[in-house]
């Protein structure tokens, strides 16, 4: 008998998310102690919203951009 794990789970969901057109990345890519500071998107691993990602896109449904 076979059974999924966390790490099954995440990637096919991962795996999903990039079917419809999300951008995924790896987590410590983006946060704080990255090798690219510049690539840093949040503070903490347990912030959830990417903050400047969902700034962004609430400019392009109030048309703002």
């Amino acid at each position: 008998m076979s059974f999924l794990d966390e790490d099954d789970i995440e990637l096919n969901a991962l795996d999903e998310f990039t079917a419809l057109g999300w951008d995924t990345r790896f987590g410590p890519d983006i946060s704080k102690g990255c090798a690219d500071d510049n690539q840093r998107e949040r503070d903490e691993f347990d912030q959830i919203f990417l903050e400047r990602r969902l700034r962004d896109l609430l400019k392009q449904v109030k048309g703002d951009e």
